[in-house]
């Protein structure tokens, strides 16, 4: 199959051999950009294949028509796309998604594609359509172009790849296995039959709702263990709707053992098969629902990004260090089966949107309901010996200090008159930042700040690097097929952000400086633990420096003490200071000895001393 690389032409042998700091780096592009392992001859001559078996069934269609009438078949007149508004006055789109299919269809040359599609898009920019900047005009055109590979249930496809499969298990539950690839899945009755209904078909019906179900270690002991747990959790009698509207996958791992021994989701058994199945079927990625257990839990607090809700399932209650991580995924909304004391947990530790209740049709509204936003606002948590926790949503951390005690991240996006459109990001222990953006996370026709610890990394309006995108209003590149993610080839069309910030430097924390015209309001900045060592010391050598009476070295050391941020030995170091200042005959000012001028002088005098030298 397709295990994902860290950075998309990879093999996953080169996956293998890659530094712990490239996998971390590009963990990104290792979620995005799947890799063909199979003999590329086995590959052609699948698609040589399927193309032929196409093109005869082209032939039989066509006369059949000419002899039957149209078979009654479940229809999608319910799945006709709602037209975005901003295609409601176009009647000729039919040219434009053309040239979305061409662009997006990988056994096509990719500049031919790109060319008439880009040549589309200028034309509607000229009449004031901008499909690249409204998110749902682009999620439409998206999905209208995008491509698939052959269905898993394809004969050809299956025999390429060494696949083998059982059909009929619990009604529409399918079962397939090969080396890299083991899994059940259930496709609605209304999926088209046929790759070619879905390739062709202009317009296409709208994408169906994915729901992924992970198994616990007691479905194992089934032949079949994703209908085990279908038959426990969602019954096809109770839950008939779901079977009619959803597309369900259930990877299967051995003893349902998802989670490797560092603590994240195993590649192999959960983020290759989800991969892959993305590639063949026309999934809705803005509603994608993860259900299972604490194999669940674990993937919404490394990769919440791709899912539009959590459902967790089983009797269990949340360890000290998984409620560090539950901010991860806390503005994902999830629901509580049967757990109440969970739902309690998550709630303490800082869940925004937990729903508790017993399944059943809270549960079918609850689903019903998801739809994925992007966070505004939201904070991470890198566990210790965690490398696959550094894709917090639309920032990718680049670079980790693997040996910090803490690696976290607060992200707080704000649109106010003394703040417009900016990004405020506070890091710990992570050495650099890439920021992918779209529309619906700031307005990326206005200028764009980034503050990260208090220091502007970027302040301005981020531009297409190809000035003929300015034309389109975004850049169609770094949307589609541009390093380090390619969703063009990766198929994760639920990446769309055409917009970047990469390689942002963290520096430490700026220290705010207290408004001296506004004491009552000033930010207090208190000391660091070296600070406050540092403070230590010149109040040990300040105390004995005037306990022999060597008065000026002792005040040098008190004020060198005294610029330090507040700590424990500020008052009484102000004190001693002022009191030494008295002796020296000097006139305390009434602000403290900021106002006094370098020891041993006064404003506009000299000392004896300082005459002498």
């Amino acid at each position: 199959m397709r295990p994902i690389s860290p950075v998309q032409p990879w093999t996953p042998r080169a996956w293998l051999v890659g530094t712990s700091f490239l996998a971390a780096s590009f963990v990104l592009a290792l979620l995005l950009a799947p890799t063909v392992v199979i003999a590329e001859e086995k590959k052609d001559d699948a698609k040589k294949g399927a193309k032929a078996e196409e093109k005869d069934d082209n032939a039989k269609d066509e006369k059949a028509d000419a002899k039957a009438p149209p078979a009654k078949e479940p229809t999608q007149a319910a799945r006709t796309p709602l037209l975005p508004d901003i295609l409601k006055e176009i009647k000729p789109y039919k040219s434009l998604i053309e040239a979305a299919r061409q662009y997006f269809d990988l056994d096509e040359e990719q500049w031919k594609g790109r060319t008439a599609l880009v040549a589309e898009l200028e034309q509607h920019a000229a009449e004031g359509r901008y499909f690249l900047k409204d998110m749902e005009a682009l999620r439409w055109l998206v999905y209208q172009g995008r491509s698939f590979e052959a269905q898993l249930t394809d004969r050809k496809w299956q025999k390429a790849f060494g696949v083998t499969e059982k059909k009929g298990l619990a009604g529409t539950l399918n079962w397939i296995k090969s080396e890299d690839l083991t899994l059940n899945f259930s496709i609605p009755k209304s999926y088209p039959k046929k790759d070619k209904d879905l390739r062709n078909k202009i317009p296409r019906g709208d994408p169906y709702p994915l729901l992924i179900s992970l198994h616990e270690k007691r479905d194992y002991n089934d032949k079949y263990p994703g209908q085990a747990l279908l038959k426990r959790r969602y019954p096809t009698k109770a839950w008939p709707e779901l079977y009619e509207n959803w597309i369900v996958m259930c990877p299967i791992a051995a003893a349902g053992n998802f989670v490797d021994k560092k603590g994240g989701m195993r590649d192999k058994v959960f983020r290759n098969p989800f991969a892959e199945f993305w590639r063949h079927y026309n999934i809705d990625f803005e509603r994608i629902v993860l259900d299972g257990s604490e194999q669940a839990f674990v993937a919404a607090t490394s990769m919440p990004v791709y899912f539009s809700g959590v459902i967790l399932n089983g009797k269990w209650k949340l360890d000290d260090e998984q409620a560090l991580l539950v901010k991860n995924f806390a503005t994902l909304p999830t629901y509580v089966v049967n757990n109440p004391a969970l739902a309690k947990q998550l709630r303490e530790a800082g869940h925004e949107a937990v729903t508790a209740g017993v399944g059943g049709a809270t549960l079918k509204t609850w689903m019903a309901e998801r739809k994925r936003v992007p966070p505004t606002k939201f904070s991470w948590t890198v566990a210790p010996d965690r490398y696959d926790q550094v894709l917090a949503y639309w920032v990718n951390l680049d670079g980790t200090n693997w040996g910090a005690p803490k690696r976290q991240l607060d992200v707080d996006v704000v649109d106010t008159a003394t703040e417009p459109n900016t990004i405020k990001i506070k890091a710990l222990g992570i050495n650099s930042l890439s920021l992918f953006l779209n529309d619906d996370v700031v307005d990326l026709d206005r200028k764009v700040r980034i503050l990260i610890n208090g220091h502007i990394e970027h302040d301005g309006i981020i531009k297409p690097q190809d000035e003929r995108m300015e034309k389109v209003g975004r850049d169609f590149d770094f949307l589609f097929n541009r390093e380090p993610v390619r969703i063009r080839v990766s198929m994760f069309f639920g990446w769309l952000t055409p917009a970047r910030v990469v390689s942002l430097t963290v520096r430490p924390p700026r220290k705010v400086e207290p408004k001296k015209d506004d004491p009552k309001k000033a930010a207090v900045v208190r000391a660091t633990p070296e600070e406050e060592n540092r403070a230590d010391r010149l109040w040990e050598k300040g105390n004995k420096l005037y306990g022999v009476g060597k008065l000026k070295p002792a005040c040098s050391a008190l004020k060198n003490l005294l610029k330090l941020p507040l700590n424990k030995h500020t008052d009484a170091a102000t004190a001693l200071h002022d009191k030494i200042m008295k002796e020296l005959g000097f006139d305390v000012p009434d602000k403290g000895p900021d106002k006094v001028d370098d020891v041993g002088k006064k404003a506009g005098k000299k000392s004896d001393e300082d005459k002498d030298k």
